[in-house]
């Protein structure tokens, strides 16, 4: 235990993360933070190590024992093990150090070591731990250590936090598509565009194309009724984006939106449109998986918008992808960044009930009366946390009634602001809605008169890569017929493990080879990931719920039906998809 032992172990860690470099202080400290009981240290990890579990997530440092234990114990060396050090135990971070050797890191190999120094870290530290759609299934059979016993501070500190981690996860476990149907009928409604996918202008056509201007981003919530007769005024000079439940009511009173976003598949969604498309100039910004209804009244009259997910890479690897979050509305906010605007106005964001409603009057009824179905499930104990009810700070003061779906659509819109830099938010709601992170509140712009260009730029489409994209699409038939194969020859092979539950490794081995995209064409594997994704993640999921077992014979066992299941139900969904698929590749091929 000496200065010594620091600089090795701290140089040990350096290797692994440079960003301990920064947080690090020169010399050991001597004098240790006080730590009240190692006991309880131990019963919390007594706790968690009882069963087996895939990920144990350690809110605070404490005095190092946690870590020493763990490193000890042959149970948590199979587990992914992250550790949150809070900014207030640095100090005792920075001394365990002295005390720890660095063989106690390297005995854990799956260790992560990570610090939160402010609410603020709270997000992108978790999204960071549970980054990919693997990881992500993990957050189920995660199990969180959080009373072990810290310094003062720092129990505060965790204390504070704890809502706001748990909060995160749950956003981020809900970020993962979960309906196999839902993601095949967006990739199917992508191919019944045929070739007016290449034929329309993508993101990228328009792509700071209004720098400089300022935007108007409309969303259905109350508020929008303060703010309709001003906007009318006004919008000749600004670039107007709105939800696709507010375009006819815009419309009515005398508003001709430039763009109107939508992000959803069902075929419902042509109803916010059909009736009023030809009586505008707008443009459709929209995800290539929504409905073909939807974009026949629009004609040429539609801007795609590449989504961060598998299928749009298949579509085009050359157009950049941009987060639009999860809803029409965060849709506006992203679309107003992208179009190079320096300023936006954010009109009918509320994300919560004012007064009871959540939609304006000038809405789309047909998009009201869909929601009003689903008002009996929202109450403050819904297990489902998209209709669970709480109070959430009010731009303005206060407090608003919001749900846990709405408090994901703020989670995405202040995502997106953070994700760039060069565009103003301001949210109009000044004494209502809900406060929105990375936004000023303020008022509308008065007229000046001056009325803005706002044509779009020609381009010409690349048909060279659209040709090699029809040629891609009307593979998709045999490439499921592969994987349906593959399937069954990869079910034999788990059938034989029932006599392995002692070997943990072949199951992994043969777990690892459970990828329904090898046997498909190198052109199409993107598209496979993409809609068995949702698949592989429910089965997944069902392991982690699963993994709180006691032994590892039941924990082998499990992880054995989950990948019988899976090979016996990906060949299922082929047989119920390919009628679905064959039917869109001919109306494909009668546009070519």
């Amino acid at each position: 235990m000496s200065q010594e032992q620091f600089r090795t172990t701290s140089a040990f860690l350096l290797n692994l993360n440079p960003i301990f470099q920064a947080m690090l202080p020169q010399a050991w400290p001597e004098k240790p933070d006080t730590v009240l009981s190692n006991k309880k240290t131990i019963a919390s990890l007594r706790r968690s190590l009882a069963f087996v579990n895939e990920c144990l997530l350690v809110l605070g440092w404490g005095d190092g024992t946690s870590l020493k234990l763990l490193a000890d114990d042959a149970r948590a060396r199979r587990k992914v093990i992250h550790f949150i050090i809070f900014g207030s135990e640095l100090n005792a971070f920075a001394h365990s150090l002295g005390q720890l050797d660095q063989t106690d890191f390297s005995k854990l190999p799956n260790l992560h070591l990570h610090f939160i120094r402010s609410p603020d870290e709270c997000i992108p530290v978790i999204t960071r731990i549970f980054y990919t759609h693997r990881l992500i299934t993990l957050i189920p059979g995660t199990t969180i250590l959080e009373d072990h016993p810290l310094v003062t501070p720092a129990e505060e500190e965790r204390a504070q936090l704890l809502p706001v981690i748990k909060k995160t996860m749950a956003e981020r476990f809900d970020s993962l598509g979960n309906d196999v149907y839902d993601t095949f009928m967006g990739a199917k409604h992508t191919l019944s565009h045929g070739k007016q996918i290449g034929e329309c202008r993508n993101s990228d056509h328009l792509r700071g194309h209004f720098e400089g201007q300022t935007a108007i981003c409309i969303a259905s919530g109350p508020s929008v009724e303060h703010s309709i007769e001003h906007i009318k005024t006004i919008q000749h000079e600004h670039v107007i984006i709105c939800a696709d439940t507010m375009y006819d009511g815009l419309v009515s009173q005398g508003i001709d939106p430039d763009f109107i976003c939508m992000v959803e598949r069902p075929p419902h969604q042509a109803k916010y449109v059909k009736n009023v498309a030809h009586k505008s100039k707008a443009h459709l910004l929209a995800l290539p998986v929504i409905h073909h209804d939807a974009v026949e009244p629009f004609e040429e009259r539609v801007v795609w918008w590449w989504n961060p997910d598998k299928l749009y890479p298949w579509i085009h690897d050359g157009v950049k992808q941009s987060m639009s979050g999860r809803s029409t509305g965060t849709l506006t906010i992203a679309a107003a960044s992208m179009l190079g605007c320096n300023s936006a106005y954010l009109v009918g964001h509320d994300l919560g009930f004012s007064g009871g409603e959540y939609y304006n009057k000038f809405a789309n009824a047909d998009a009201k009366e869909i929601t009003s179905h689903y008002d009996d499930r929202y109450s403050r104990t819904a297990d489902d946390y998209y209709y669970r009810l709480f109070d959430i700070p009010a731009n303005g003061g206060g407090t608003l009634l919001t749900s846990g779906l709405m408090e994901i659509f703020r989670s995405d819109i202040e995502l997106i602001i953070k994700d760039q830099t060069k565009c103003s938010y301001i949210n109009c709601n000044k004494n209502s809605g809900a406060a929105i992170e990375g936004t000023s509140t303020g008022d509308l712009p008065d007229s000046t008169g001056n009325t803005i260009d706002k044509s779009l730029p020609d381009f010409t489409p690349d048909t060279e890569h659209w040709d090699a994209y029809n040629k891609k699409c009307l593979q998709l038939p045999d490439d499921m017929l592969a994987v349906k194969k593959y399937c069954a020859e990869q079910r034999i092979k788990i059938k034989e493990l029932t006599d392995s539950l002692d070997c943990q490794q072949t199951i992994e081995n043969i777990a690892g080879k459970l990828d329904i995209s090898s046997p498909v064409t190198s052109e199409n594997r993107l598209w496979f990931q993409y809609i068995f994704r949702a698949a592989l993640r429910n089965l997944m999921v069902k392991l982690q719920y699963n993994t709180h077992v006691r032994t590892e014979g039941q924990r082998n066992w499990n992880h054995i039906l989950v990948m019988d299941m899976f090979c016996e139900t990906i060949p299922k969904l082929i047989d119920a998809f390919l009628p679905e698929l064959n039917t869109s590749l001919e109306a494909f091929n009668e546009q070519l």
